[in-house]
């Protein structure tokens, strides 16, 4: 098992940089993006093909976090999955929200490993650690997601409810088959 671990970016990605981590993970590979909020690395067309959007303000969670820090959330309780199965106690100092896109990704599977408490907000300010109405998301708000490709799995849920109830369905979209299964964590 081989993983590339994107962590920290400062910088906007070169075309070329973000060329290669698609070819690395539709070649069979996996990843592992650690993103700061407020920073924009050009990333977002690669995690939009595993149906994963960044939200772009910072994780405030008033009712859960370390010591007297509400901007480093701390988490106990997490959904089910191989990369949470031994964490007990975990913090998550600077951390933005993600979210699944709008619209499903066909042959991926995105699931919610890690969520701030429901007294959680987001700052779309660094400075100041303020709910902004109409601008902040309330919480529980996700701050580890888990996304999978399988390219045996590519028609989407509509078009095989079609056809179970007899509808005629449009054609299947043309997915790359050349595109192997792979797995990230953002």
């Amino acid at each position: 098992c081989s993983v590339l671990i994107v962590a920290g970016p400062t910088l906007p990605s070169l075309p070329q940089e973000i060329k290669a981590i698609e070819q690395y993970l539709d070649s069979g590979h996996n990843a592992l993006f650690l993103l700061d909020p407020f920073t924009q690395v050009g990333l977002d067309p690669i995690l939009a093909k595993y149906g994963i959007t960044l939200d772009k303000g910072l994780v405030i969670d008033e009712a859960s976090h370390f010591w007297a820090d509400v901007s480093a959330p701390a988490a106990t309780d997490y959904n089910r999955h191989e990369v949470t199965t031994k964490l007990a106690l975990t913090f998550f100092p600077g951390v933005r929200a993600l979210m699944p896109t709008a619209t499903p990704v066909p042959g991926v599977r995105v699931r919610p490993l890690v969520n701030s408490s429901k007294k959680s907000f987001t700052s779309p300010d660094r400075s100041r650690a303020e709910f902004v109405q109409g601008v902040s998301k309330q919480g529980p708000l996700t701050m580890v997601l888990a996304a999978s490709f399988n390219p045996n799995t590519v028609d989407s849920a509509t078009l095989i409810m079609k056809e179970l109830r007899g509808e005629k369905a449009e054609e299947a979209r043309q997915i790359n088959t050349s595109r192997k299964p792979s797995r990230i964590i953002v």
